[in-house]
């Protein structure tokens, strides 16, 4: 998405246990070998999206929301990825002829969100959640 062909994290684990060395807390994982939430964040990301690509920004989302669809061939899903980068919650309507989504969280969590009306919707907050669907989904509205 957005041309971004890679990403690098700093370090795996933190360097050292001086919460005030600001060299010492780059890590994913702290010192003593604990994930912090940004190792389950990346390992979410990581297995969702590994067999998907990149489809479209996905129309209708203000900022300081973002929206995205990539498309899995092989297990023949569309992935909509949606989040508020400003972390406040917020319920995301979509669009749908499905009649559920399963809904991943950045947690690993998996739910199943039945749809009324051709419509599901998602809460989502500064996290991204990751929607799987048969179709694309269309997002009607942001609240």
């Amino acid at each position: 998405a957005k041309d971004i062909k890679a990403i690098f994290w700093h370090n795996f684990q933190d360097n050292g246990a001086d919460g005030t060395n600001i060299e010492h807390n780059f890590g994913i994982i702290d010192w003593d070998g604990i994930p912090k939430p940004a190792y389950y964040g990346y390992y979410i990301l990581s297995r969702v999206l590994s067999d998907a690509v990149f489809d479209v920004e996905l129309n209708n989302v203000p900022h300081p929301n973002y929206g995205y669809r990539f498309r899995d061939e092989k297990h023949d899903v569309y992935i909509t990825a949606i989040w508020a980068a400003d972390e406040a919650s917020r319920t995301a309507t979509l669009t749908t002829s499905d009649p559920a989504v399963k809904v991943v969280g950045i947690d690993g969590s998996l739910n199943s969100v039945e749809a009324s009306n051709g419509s599901v919707a998602i809460s989502i907050s500064g996290a991204p959640v990751f929607i799987y669907s048969t179709t694309p989904l269309s997002v009607t509205t942001i609240n």
